[in-house]
Parts: structure tokens; sequence; C-alpha cells
């Protein structure tokens, strides 16, 4: 090997080797590059994920106004049907309190004239039972003047009972 080509080998070698001193030193930039980028992006990617985890709460305390809202309308409309039931309700009783109303007047005409044959029937018991009374008394009375008679009729012979109805 001659010393020409030892030389040139010698100035490749070197060379190559400031180019591999290049390309270590670009490679370390390189690295550091990166390395800053993936901190950065790791830096990104735990905030992205902590305002995930912010709007996924976030999400959740909307669905769970939603339901509440739901609740809401549902009792709304619940709450409507019972006002309207109400309303029915307070209709039907006014309807029949007028109905009721009527009834009691009715009952109190009725009643009204009723009244004056109540009394007449009263009056008419009242002289039934005097009737009777009279009745009882002139019958006993009857019976009494029977029994006067009988005894009359006892004492006189019965000759003279049929002279004496001549």
């Amino acid at each position: 090997v001659e010393p020409l080509e030892l030389l040139s080998l010698d100035s490749d070698l070197a060379r190559v080797r400031e180019q591999d001193e290049q390309r270590r030193q670009e490679l370390e930039s390189e690295r550091a590059r990166l390395d800053r980028e993936a901190r950065s992006l790791r830096g990104e990617v735990s905030e992205l994920q902590r305002r995930l985890d912010g709007e996924q709460r976030e999400v959740l305390k909307l669905q769970a106004e939603v339901k509440n809202e739901q609740r809401a309308v549902t009792k709304l409309g619940q709450l409507g049907l019972l006002e309207d039931e109400h309303r029915s309700l307070s209709a039907k009783i006014h309807t029949t309190e007028a109905e009721l109303e009527a009834l009691r007047k009715e009952r109190e005409t009725e009643k009204a004239e009723a009244e004056p044959r109540t009394r007449e029937l009263e009056v008419l018991r009242q002289k039934e039972e005097d009737w009777q009374r009279k009745r009882l008394e002139l019958e006993a009375a009857c019976d009494e003047w029977k029994r006067l008679h009988d005894e009359v009729v006892m004492r006189f012979d019965a000759k003279d009972v049929t002279e004496l109805r001549k």
C-alpha cells in the first residue's frame, strides 16, 4: 500500500469521520427536537385528556339536566291532565249541586202543596175520632136505654106491655 493511497485513505476516513460526526450531531439535534416535540405533545395530550374529562363531566351534567327537564315536562303533562280532570269534576259538581237545589225546591213545592192536604187529613182524622167517640157514647146510651127498657118490661106483665104499645 502506497503512501499516497494511505493519505487518500486517511483523508477519506477523516471525511467519513467528519460526515459521521456531522450525521451524529444532526441525529442528536433531531433527537432533541423530537424529545421536545414528544414532551410538548405529551403535555398537549395531557391537556386534551383533562379537557375531555371536563367535557365528559359537562355532558353527564347536561344529560342529567335533560332527564330532569323530561321528568318535569312529564309532570307538567300529568298536571295538565289533573287540571283538566279537576275542571271536569268541578263542572260536574256544579251541575249536580244545581240539580240538588232544583230537587230541593221541587220537594219544598210539593211539601207546600201537600201541607194543606195534610192539615185537612189531620182534621178529618180528628173528626173521625170524634165521631167514633160519639158513636161509642151513643151505643153505650142505647145499650143503657135497652137495659132500662128491659127492666121496665120485666116489671110489667107481658099483657101490660102490649097494651102500652097500643
